[in-house]
């Protein structure tokens, strides 16, 4: 099933007297339980492709459908409903609250659901222990090694099931064997049904992935994917 559809999409931003595309009329289809590297160096577009499809930022013109819904032209508020339902995010910098410990942090998503306490509760423990977090549930982050925080981040990110979720350089700030580590979690989670759209520079990473997207001048230039076995 389509999850993602993409026509003709483009994003101008201004710049001082001059009007820069950073996406020029891309077209794209990414199907439910996919696992998508999307490459380019600086500049090609890739961060502003992951911002509209994580509702963050809206293009200039062009199509966005989401699972099945047209959310190009939805207001704030309707984006805010978006992304709380149907997206999960992982970040370079793990972007964890610091005053909140790993319990609450993988609460945060699913207060802004009105999910109950106990359910809150009962579903941040079962994804912390899932990534292997068990014992630090109530370590605040600065306790907590930078493989230990993306694993956080990746359960908060897992905290309201999405059905997309977006990674945009989650091993950026790894060593190599926690980047190994960190991968391995998503592949399993691909495994398991969940779509994952990964940005990254890392050329190594694309192992992990079944399609590679590369961004030039913002336009996609390759789109390949793995023939399966």
């Amino acid at each position: 099933m389509t999850l993602i559809e993409l026509k003709r999409l483009t994003k101008q931003y201004i710049a001082g007297e001059e009007k820069v595309e950073a996406l020029k009329s891309v077209d794209l289809t990414i199907d439910e339980g996919e696992f998508t590297a999307i490459m380019g160096s600086s500049g090609s577009g890739k961060s502003t492709l992951l911002n509209i499809l994580g509702c963050l930022d809206q293009p200039t013109s062009g199509e966005y459908w989401l699972n099945s819904q047209d959310v190009q032209n939805l207001d704030v508020n309707q984006l805010s409903d978006i992304r709380n339902q149907y997206l999960g995010f992982i970040f370079q910098s793990f972007h964890l609250l610091p005053r909140l410990n790993v319990w609450k942090n993988i609460e945060l998503p699913m207060l802004y659901q009105n999910i109950g306490k106990q359910e809150r509760k009962t579903r941040a423990k079962a994804l912390a222990e899932q990534m292997g977090l068990g014992e630090r549930l109530r370590h605040m982050p600065s306790q907590l090694s930078g493989g230990q925080r993306q694993r956080v981040a990746i359960a908060r990110a897992l905290a309201n099931k999405p059905k997309l979720l977006l990674a945009d350089e989650p091993t950026g700030n790894l060593d190599s064997k926690t980047t190994i580590e960190i991968m391995d979690i998503l592949q399993e989670l691909n495994q398991s049904g969940v779509t994952i759209i990964l940005v990254t520079h890392e050329d190594e990473l694309i192992d992990y992935t079944k399609r590679t997207i590369l961004l030039q001048d913002g336009m996609i230039v390759k789109d390949e994917k793995k023939q399966l076995a």
